[in-house]
């Protein structure tokens, strides 16, 4: 039996036109992560956000794993905050992207600040597309599977301005901006800043981070 990787859903643009049967609001996530963690063995799940303790538990419960997902904003960031805060609690392996890489850099005290080095690390071309290098430190998962340079997309203005508790700078961007973080102290804990969801459309590279995750979550 595969292993259950849960991708806690993030609230979508609410419906402009509310008629019968239809309010509330989308949530969900973009098939590219759950393509990403079926073609690496996985079983995706979406977990709805929530803020009840019980309901976040028992969630958890269900999962092997947690893939931290990109792009929302700040009313959804505390919601996404707590699952992450008990799973490091539980040492449940946790992958996060873009968004879910800063959020995990905060849940452990770190801090995040726009980038104001004049360079865009938001990308204008499809994300399937490579955008920038990326420089990789030796003696991290990243490098084991990627070696010292790898090139990535790239859509985010934030950045990690100050790492956090137990955390690790794995790889920076040529002009030094933290790509990628390792938790030191858990099972498997990693973030990238980058797309690889999007990258492994084209490039069966990329399937190596998410065979990794997922080995661990077994």
């Amino acid at each position: 039996m595969s292993v259950i990787i849960g991708i806690i859903g993030t609230p979508f643009e609410t419906t402009k036109e509310i008629r019968l049967g239809f309010e509330g609001q989308t949530t969900g996530t973009r098939t590219t992560y759950e393509n990403a963690i079926l073609k690496a063995g996985g079983t995706p799940i979406i977990l709805c956000p929530n803020n009840d303790e019980s309901v976040v538990n028992a969630q958890l419960k269900l999962v092997g794993g947690l893939l931290m997902q990109g792009g929302g904003g700040e009313e959804i960031e505390g919601v996404h905050l707590n699952y992450i805060y008990k799973a490091l609690k539980k040492d449940i392996p946790i992958l996060g992207i873009c968004m879910g890489m800063q959020l995990i850099n905060v849940a452990l005290d770190g801090k995040l600040d726009i980038i104001k080095n004049g360079t865009s690390h938001t990308q204008t071309t499809p994300l399937y597309m490579p955008y920038h290098n990326v420089i990789i430190e030796p003696k991290s998962i990243l490098f084991n599977l990627f070696n010292d340079k790898i090139k990535t997309n790239s859509h985010h203005k934030y950045g990690i301005s100050e790492l956090g508790k137990n955390i690790i700078s794995s790889a920076k961007s040529e002009d030094d901006v933290i790509e990628a973080i390792e938790v030191v102290d858990k099972k498997f804990v990693l973030g990238v800043q980058w797309h690889p969801e999007h990258l492994v459309k084209f490039n069966n590279k990329w399937l190596k981070l998410f065979e990794t995750f997922i080995n661990a979550c077994k």
